[in-house]
């Protein structure tokens, strides 16, 4: 089935929660150019200004979050950053430009894909060839420290999927079949697949070293859409693991101790408007599966999940006009959207107590203490004008300190543009009123 997989009936041997010596340190050489498929993404096309990372200690985020299910929640302000340092937090609302993503020897638009739980590190990938606008081979995956945007490697085509903790080690597709892993200062990791199936990460644990993903057939007609989730180490070995039934693995807890996703009942259907059900599970594969909740986003510690509940693909209606909130093993809320318009819950802090929404033409971070509040609303209040005519959230840090965004706007020679940014909140965002 896969190139270069082994297949055992044993899982993978995971090591203990061993942070490395790179989580204090940059984590990529800094300088120059050089260096769907999962996760959220927006178009971040032609930003402007310096984009300078913030910068200041903080510690590193002490203490086990609890197995999925334990899931109490964490004092206000805020959740921890779990798995590397959280940087300090400012004192007033920023809104920081990141610079345009321009190359001397490629015109293209560019896709913002993640933002690191530290909110330090942003990948997004370039494309430069818009025929191939849905295939790897179409597109550069690329990232952002603080300096300009880089390559995540200088010879590889491909979209960026997954992002670990600093920003040390990024996944992604290389191409139609194969998959990839770059860490810091190492060479590329080809994950091979094979026709028709794809090798795609979907999530990084905290310190690297496991990654996530999925066996996807990527051919045309019936049984397209089928998955079978694996495990590879940062080294590149894999394997696949057992579930009972069809399975998308989309999400590892940030220690590599549990995984989660979805039931994948619509495999090689053509129409579906079933629930797809969320699954947890230890490893080896023994889930729990909870009927009819939302899977697409879930916090860091794999406690809480809120987003969507259809297949990928199959959202019929209007859209969604309330979000759910789901913490294991049996609360369940949902509310309104802010707006009246449809909204999209896009991220959510590491223990699940803040909420990201996309609604109407802005964001909002949501608490249980304060509700909703309007992000662009939030920088007008500490005297930060929002230039943009739209602002479309993409990811936020573990804590809620960074928003990853960005924003449409008409030029003066009359042509639309878009700008990408992040927006740095204070602490007092989710303080108790």
């Amino acid at each position: 089935m896969l190139r270069g997989l082994s297949i055992h009936s044993a899982p993978l041997a995971l090591a203990g929660a061993l942070w490395p010596p790179f989580c204090d340190l940059p984590p990529w050489p800094g300088g120059g150019h050089g260096s769907d498929t999962g996760g959220n993404s927006g178009r971040a096309g032609a930003s402007s200004g310096g984009g300078g990372a913030e910068t200041g200690g903080g510690g590193a985020s002490s203490g086990a979050a609890g197995s999925a299910g334990a899931g109490g929640a964490e004092p206000e302000p805020g959740d921890p950053v779990l798995g590397c340092s959280a940087a300090e937090w400012p004192s007033q609302a920023q809104l920081v430009p990141l610079p345009a993503i321009e190359f001397d020897d490629l015109a293209g638009q560019s896709d913002l894909r993640k933002l690191s739980a530290d909110g330090e590190v942003v990948i997004a990938d370039y494309v430069f060839d818009v025929d191939l606008y849905y295939e790897p081979d179409g597109h550069r995956p690329i990232f952002w420290n603080g300096g300009d945007w880089q390559w995540v490697d200088a010879d590889t085509s491909g979209i960026s999927t997954a992002v670990n903790c600093d920003g040390s080690v990024i996944a992604g597709r290389r191409s139609r079949l194969d998959g990839f892993i770059k860490t810091a200062n190492t060479p590329l990791v080809v994950l091979p697949g094979e026709e028709p199936w794809a090798a795609i990460p979907a999530d990084i644990s905290a310190d690297g070293t496991r990654i996530g993903g999925n066996l996807t057939t990527v051919q045309e007609g019936p049984g397209s859409g089928q998955t079978a989730p694996v495990l590879w180490t940062s080294g590149g070995d894999g394997t696949l693991l057992d579930p009972p039934a069809p399975r998308t693995l989309r999400h590892l807890r940030y220690d590599g101790s549990l995984l989660a996703g979805h039931r994948n009942i619509c495999a090689g259907q053509k129409f579906c408007d079933a629930l797809a059900w969320l699954f947890v599970s230890s490893i080896p594969f023994d889930e729990t599966l909870y009927p009819d909740m939302p899977w697409s986003v879930m916090s860091s510690d794999l406690s809480t999940s809120t987003g969507a509940s259809l297949p990928p693909g199959f959202h019929w209606g209007d859209g969604m006009h309330e979000v759910a909130i789901f913490r294991l093993p049996d609360q369940f809320t949902e509310f309104p959207c802010p707006t009246p318009d449809e909204c999209d819950a896009v991220a959510i802090s590491s223990r699940g107590n803040i909420v990201l929404v996309n609604g109407g033409a802005t964001a909002y971070v949501w608490t249980a203490d304060r509700g909703f509040q309007d992000i662009v609303a939030l920088l007008a209040a500490d005297g930060v004008p929002y230039p943009e005519l739209t602002f479309n959230a993409v990811d936020m840090s573990d804590d809620g300190r960074v928003i990853l965004a960005w924003g449409d706007r008409m030029n003066e020679d009359g042509a639309w543009e878009s700008r990408a940014f992040r927006v740095l909140l204070p602490s007092r965002v989710y303080e108790s009123p």
